[in-house]
This record gives C-alpha cells, sequence and structure tokens, in this order.
C-alpha cells in the first residue's frame, strides 16, 4: 500500500511540475497545459498522463490505468500536485521549468529525482 501512495506521489509532483512549464501569451505559466495532456515517460518506458484545468484541479492517468483526482499550484519555483490516495492526501512538488507548450519535448527529475521525458501533446489524449 505505501508504494502505490509512492508511486501515485512521484507521479502527481511530475506530472504538476510539467504542467507549470509554458508561459502564454496572456501570462499564465499553466495556459499551455490547460485542454491539453502532459505525457510522462519514465526511463522504464511507463508513461502517465496528466490533464491540468484552469479551476487548479488535476487529473492523472496512471501507467496501469487508474486515475487519480486532485488539485495542482504554483509554489515558489515548484510546482505541486495533491492528490487522495486512500484515506490520505498526498502533495509531491517538482522543480519548475517555464516556457513550455504543446509539442514541447525535454527531459526533467520528478518529484523524486527521476529523469522522466515530458511532452505536451494537443489536445485531451
Amino acid at each position: 500500500m505505501l508504494w502505490g501512495m509512492k508511486s501515485a506521489a512521484a507521479v502527481y509532483g511530475l506530472a504538476m511540475m510539467l504542467s507549470t512549464q509554458t508561459l502564454a501569451m496572456d501570462g499564465d505559466p499553466m495556459a499551455g497545459r490547460f485542454g491539453n495532456t502532459v505525457r510522462l515517460t519514465a526511463k522504464d518506458g511507463k508513461v502517465s498522463k496528466v490533464y491540468y484545468n484552469v479551476d487548479k484541479s488535476v487529473v492523472v492517468l496512471r501507467p496501469d490505468g487508474s486515475i487519480l483526482n486532485g488539485t495542482w499550484a504554483i509554489e515558489g519555483e515548484k510546482l505541486c500536485v495533491s492528490v487522495a490516495v486512500t484515506l490520505t492526501s498526498v502533495k509531491r512538488c517538482a522543480p519548475f521549468v517555464p516556457h513550455k507548450k504543446a509539442g514541447d519535448t525535454w527531459e526533467q527529475n520528478d518529484a523524486d529525482g527521476n529523469p522522466v521525458t515530458a511532452t505536451i501533446m494537443p489536445g485531451r489524449q
């Protein structure tokens, strides 16, 4: 059970950090993520998808097909995601990489320091 919570938290933390990386024309660093899909590919090839919403809600589709719902927030230079896992809320934060938009792909570390490849795909996929 603890492994599942840690895994979910890592995915959410990474997803949040990636979602804050867009600086849109309107100045909102998250604008490029809204309505799009953030795809996170771990070193082992497992893929998670994250959907950020204007109302600060987030949905994470984990590699096993399970879905986690939560909220996101930018805290200083970090993107944080909080999700409910069993009876506990888990908050994970990862480095904030600005100026990303749909079509961009880059390498970065997740909330646990593990390398991932992030891609913002246009639309909800």
